[in-house]
């Protein structure tokens, strides 16, 4: 069988829960008793800050972003984001496959760092995420 290459894509999911998260910082602002001008700084830094975590992690731009996930042979993982591409990743027991989720945590070869990749189920098509949900609880 061959083993598939999973192409990530955006995720809206993630991208609601930011602006959900901004909406509430909003919220919290503005009920605040402090001064008119103080209450604006605030809302423009929450708003600014929402908006580079939506560009880079929301939009798979950051340079740390995985783009590419393969399974190999092996049984490592083939990750590949912007700035280059991991071969012999190894899949950690620790990791979280749910139906909304799942929480990969590969530690890289001859490295102690371990590399966490958050994808929510709209990143993938459903079989597909189906597909790697099966061949993270079997490697």
């Amino acid at each position: 069988m061959l083993n598939p290459v999973f192409n990530l894509q955006p995720s809206r999911i993630f991208i609601a829960c930011i602006a959900l998260l901004l909406f509430f910082n909003i919220i919290i602002v503005l009920w605040l008793p402090i001064h008119l001008l103080l209450k604006f700084l605030w809302l423009v830094f929450f708003t600014v800050y929402a908006g580079r975590q939506i560009w880079q992690h929301g939009l798979l731009r950051s340079q740390q972003a995985i783009l590419t996930l393969a399974p190999q042979a092996s049984g490592s993982w083939y990750l590949a984001s912007s700035t280059g591409i991991v071969s012999g990743a190894i899949l950690q027991g620790d990791s979280t496959l749910t139906a909304l989720v799942c929480v990969l945590r590969f530690r890289l070869a001859e490295q102690r760092r371990v590399l966490t990749c958050v994808l929510f189920r709209d990143c993938l098509s459903g079989e597909d995420y189906r597909r790697l949900r099966v061949l993270a609880k079997t490697s």
